[in-house]
């Protein structure tokens, strides 16, 4: 069975998944989920099913929604969700719905789970835009989160709306951070502003005491 979540492409679900009525399981299919997925929520050519199953197994992880693996730290998941994308275009739709998925309707038993999520999609918005497909329906996700004052995380997605049109404008940052960057951004310690500079003149900000990156 295949469910069109946006157009233009298309979410498979197995058969076998079927549990209830079609409906219920389209909602559930975005909503946050605590265990990895068994299939990318995208048509992806074969060769990445396992990448992306990766992803979403490291952003579970980073979000604290999975037992901690020694061998695979914060800096680590998040370096292999950007590697990925940095890599294959074609995962950062994939990357960028389930990033979605995790910050709609998240039930977690971890309390950071959900602003971790937020925090993790303003990291990969100041690098890499999405299809013009899928663009809309980003938007407006951001939007809707970002103008809810009553939502905790309405700060980080007007963030990460900031980030997304000016990466969209300006082409974003072309190299994965640096480990220091990284480390910092996903504990969000306080340290000094770093400036980072594009070609045509732009220039990107990371604020670790926020936890975010900041086009100007």
């Amino acid at each position: 069975m295949e469910l069109r979540w946006f157009s233009g492409e298309d979410i498979k679900i197995k058969r076998n998944d079927v549990r209830s009525s079609d409906n219920n399981l389209h909602v559930d299919l975005v909503k946050w989920q605590g265990h990895p997925l068994q299939a990318p929520l995208l048509r992806l050519p074969p060769d990445l099913t396992n990448l992306a199953l990766e992803c979403f197994d490291c952003i579970l992880r980073y979000c604290g929604d999975l037992i901690p693996d020694p061998e695979l730290t914060e800096v680590k998941c998040v370096y292999t969700v950007l590697m990925h994308c940095h890599k294959h275009l074609i995962l950062r739709d994939e990357v960028y719905c389930q990033l979605i998925k995790q910050t709609t309707s998240n039930r977690s038993p971890c309390s950071e789970s959900a602003q971790r999520a937020w925090r993790l999609l303003s990291i990969l918005a100041a690098y890499f835009g999405c299809s013009d497909a899928l663009r809309p329906y980003l938007i407006e996700h951001l939007t809707s989160a970002a103008s809810d004052r009553h939502r905790s995380c309405h700060g980080t997605a007007a963030v990460c709306l900031t980030n997304l049109r000016k990466t969209a404008r300006c082409g974003g940052r072309k190299n994965v951070p640096s480990v220091e960057e990284v480390t910092a951004v996903s504990a969000g310690r306080s340290a000094r502003r770093q400036i980072y500079r594009l070609p045509g003149g732009a220039e990107q900000k990371y604020d670790p005491k926020m936890g975010h990156y900041f086009w100007t």
